[in-house]
């Protein structure tokens, strides 16, 4: 599943959340978020292994234009020897092999600096996507907790006053057994 849907899902259940009256805060469904988080933590190395995928395809690139180079300039050396019978068309060959060399050496330079540039684009992003998504983790499950916090409270008030009217009844017992003895 895509981080961008995963994302989406967590601004729903947060947007749709029902508020706690006179707190500012919001009550949300914690098993339905800690399932999503689980999710974009499954697919987190997947986007790990697209960037090393674009790596190596911009390796495979780079590769490619050395051999296209090499090849380039080994066939200007074959042209180059073949053609140097004659004076005039020595000259000639010469000067085409070395025009040859600059354009070779301008298409490696070329392809080394659009297989970089895409790379460091793609990882960029990759980067960018990834701190996004950690934010909104980490977002959600500061929210989750403090959501946590509240509703374990407010579960635990009405305990808390009974254990204080139980402990009055009790005193009052213990009062009233000491003013019969």
């Amino acid at each position: 599943m895509n981080f961008r849907i995963l994302i989406d899902q967590l601004d729903k259940i947060i947007d749709e959340a029902k508020a706690v009256p006179l707190t500012g805060r919001c009550m949300i469904d914690k098993d339905q978020v800690i399932e999503i988080l689980n999710e974009m933590r499954l697919h987190l190395p997947d986007e790990i292994k697209e960037a090393n995928r674009i790596i190596n395809k911009r390796d495979e690139i780079i590769g490619n234009a050395r051999a296209d180079a090499e090849k380039i300039l080994a066939d200007a050396d074959r042209r180059r020897e073949f053609l140097l019978d004659e004076h005039q068309i020595t000259n000639d060959a010469r000067r085409m092999a070395d025009e040859i060399c600059d354009k070779a050496d301008d298409y490696d330079r070329q392809m080394r600096e659009a297989s970089r540039q895409y790379a460091d684009s793609i990882l960029s992003d990759l980067q960018k996507a990834v701190g996004e998504t950690m934010s909104v983790i980490n977002s959600a499950y500061n929210t989750t907790m403090v959501a946590f916090q509240e509703s374990l409270d407010k579960a635990l008030t009405p305990v808390d006053k009974d254990l204080s009217e139980m402990r009055d009844v009790l005193e009052a017992n213990r009062k009233s057994i000491s003013a019969e003895e």
